[in-house]
C-alpha cells in the first residue's frame, strides 16, 4: 500500500475535531452527523488497508497484539449490536440506528479502541513532516477561535460556565478551551522536534513563536476554567520544550532564555491571581469531601464506582464490556453512568485490570526503549511525551476520538521501530529534510 494513505487517518480525526467547534455556531445536527460519519469512514476505511507486519520490535508487537485482542474481548463481552446501547443519559437504547451512530460518533465508545491498529502500518519518519503541515493549519485555527472567544474565556461573570450555548446546554470554560485548542499535544511535539531539527518549513513566527504563545494562553485558559488535567499537562509540555531548547543553545543563550522564562512564569502567576483566575482551580483541587455531592466533584463519582465494583469483584479483573456502566446514586448525573473521569478507572470499567496493565505495559516498554535504547533526539523527546501518559491516567487520560489519541499511537509505532531508534541525529535530519 502507499505509505501516504495513513494521512487519511488524520483527515478523519480532523473531521471530528472540527465537529467539536461547529456546534458553537448552531450548525444543523444533520451536517454534524455527516461530518462525523465522513471522519469515521476515512478512519475505518484506511485501517482496512493494513497488509503486512510493521517493523516494530518483537516485544512491543506482542504487547500491542495482546492489547488489540483484549479490545475484541471487551467488544464481545458487551455485544451491543442487536442488543442495546447505554447513552450519555444512562438510558438503554435498543434502536439499531442509535447503536450504529454511537459506534461511529460517541467520543468514548468504539473508535478510540481502534487506534492501536495504526501500529500495524508500515511507515517512516517522513510522515512527521507531512503531518506537521496539518498541525500548522490547526494552530492557526486555534488562534482565530481563541481571539473570537477571548471574552468568554477570561471575562465571564461567573467562574464555572460560559454564556455560550451548544445544543441547548451550557459549555464549561475548560471544555470550550479544549475545543478551541485542538490537540495541544501536537504543539508540544512539533515545537520540540523543530527546535532540535529545524525541519518544519515556514517562518520562525509560525513554526516556533506562535505555537509557544498559544500553549501559554492554553495554560492560562485552563487555569481560568479550573481544568486540573489540562493545566498540569500544558505546564509539563512547556517545561519539556524549555529543556529541549536549552539543550540546543549556547551557555549565554541558555541564561537569557532562563531569565525570560522565569519572567514569563512570574507574569502568568501575578496576572492570574490579580484576575482571580486561580479561584476555581484551587477550589477543584481542594474539593475532596465525599459528602459534598455535586456534578463537579469527581470524588463522589469515584466513591460510587468503587462501591459498585466491590459488589462483583470479578469486574475488577475482567471489566464489564463496551456497554459498561456503574451505579451512581445521589447526583444529578445519570444513575447508570457509562463513563468515569479517570483514565485508569475507565480502562478497568471496560476491560478490567488486565486492560489497564496491558496499556501501561506498552507505555513503559516503549518509553524505556525510546530513551535508553535510541541514538537520536527524536526518540528521546518522544519518550517524555509517552511517559506523561501514565500519570495522566490518574488525572484524566480517558481514551477519546481525536488527533491527540491518534498521534499517541503514531509515536508509539515510530519509536518501536528498531531501525528508527538506531538512526543518528544526522541521519534523522537527512530523512526529514532530504
Amino acid at each position: 500500500m502507499k505509505k501516504d494513505r495513513i494521512l487519511f487517518l488524520f483527515y478523519g480525526m480532523f473531521c471530528y475535531e472540527i465537529n467539536r467547534i461547529l456546534p458553537l455556531f448552531n450548525i444543523p445536527l444533520f451536517i454534524l452527523t455527516f461530518i462525523s460519519l465522513l471522519g469515521a469512514s476515512l478512519f475505518i476505511g484506511t485501517l482496512l488497508f493494513i497488509k503486512k507486519r510493521p517493523r516494530i520490535d518483537k516485544t512491543t508487537y506482542i504487547l500491542i497484539l495482546l492489547f488489540l485482542l483484549w479490545q475484541i474481548v471487551i467488544y464481545i463481552q458487551g455485544w451491543p449490536m442487536g442488543n442495546y446501547y447505554v447513552d450519555s443519559l444512562g438510558e438503554m437504547q435498543t434502536d439499531l440506528y442509535l447503536q450504529i451512530r454511537a459506534h461511529l460518533m460517541d467520543s468514548h465508545y468504539l473508535l478510540p479502541f481502534l487506534f492501536p491498529f495504526i501500529c500495524l502500518f508500515d511507515y517512516d519518519l517522513k510522515i512527521i513532516l507531512k503531518i506537521s503541515r496539518l498541525y500548522q493549519l490547526i494552530t492557526l485555527i486555534s488562534l482565530l477561535f481563541f481571539v473570537y472567544y477571548f471574552g468568554e474565556i477570561f471575562s465571564v461573570s461567573h467562574l464555572n460556565y460560559t454564556d455560550i450555548f451548544s445544543k441547548g446546554s451550557f459549555v464549561t470554560i475548560r471544555s470550550l478551551v479544549n475545543t478551541i485548542f485542538i490537540a495541544p499535544v501536537m504543539l508540544f511535539m512539533m515545537i520540540s522536534y523543530n527546535l532540535k531539527y529545524k525541519f518544519i518549513k515556514g517562518s520562525v513566527f509560525f513554526t516556533r513563536i506562535l505555537p509557544v504563545v498559544l500553549l501559554v494562553f492554553y495554560v492560562l485558559a485552563q487555569i481560568r476554567g479550573g481544568g486540573r488535567g489540562g493545566t498540569l499537562t500544558s505546564v509539563y509540555y512547556l517545561i519539556i520544550i524549555c529543556l529541549v531548547y536549552l539543550l540546543t543553545k549556547s551557555k549565554k543563550t541558555k541564561i537569557i532564555f532562563f531569565l525570560l522564562i522565569a519572567l514569563m512564569l512570574y507574569g502568568i502567576i501575578v496576572f492570574s491571581y490579580q484576575l482571580g483566575l486561580f479561584d476555581l482551580l484551587m477550589k477543584r483541587f481542594s474539593d475532596g469531601d465525599v459528602t459534598n455531592v455535586s456534578d463537579n466533584n469527581r470524588t463522589i463519582l469515584l466513591f460510587n464506582y468503587i462501591k459498585d465494583f466491590n459488589r462483583t469483584p470479578i469486574d475488577w479483573i475482567m471489566g464489564r464490556g463496551i456497554n459498561a456502566t456503574y451505579y451512581n446514586p445521589g447526583t444529578s448525573l445519570p444513575v447508570h453512568r457509562n463513563t468515569i473521569e479517570y483514565g485508569f478507572l475507565f480502562y478497568i470499567l471496560r476491560g478490567g485490570i488486565i486492560n489497564l496493565l496491558l496499556y501501561i505495559s506498552i507505555l513503559v516498554t516503549v518509553s524505556y526503549k525510546s530513551f535508553y535504547k535510541s541514538s537520536n533526539s527524536f526518540c528521546k523527546i518522544s519518550s517524555f511525551f509517552l511517559v506523561w501518559q501514565i500519570p495522566y491516567l490518574f488525572i484524566f487520560g480517558v481514551p477519546t476520538i481525536g488527533l491527540g489519541s491518534l498521534f499517541l499511537w503514531l509515536v508509539i509505532s515510530l519509536v518501536s521501530n528498531d531501525k528508527i531508534r538506531k538512526l543518528s541525529d544526522a541521519e534523522v535530519m537527512k530523512l526529514l529534510i532530504g
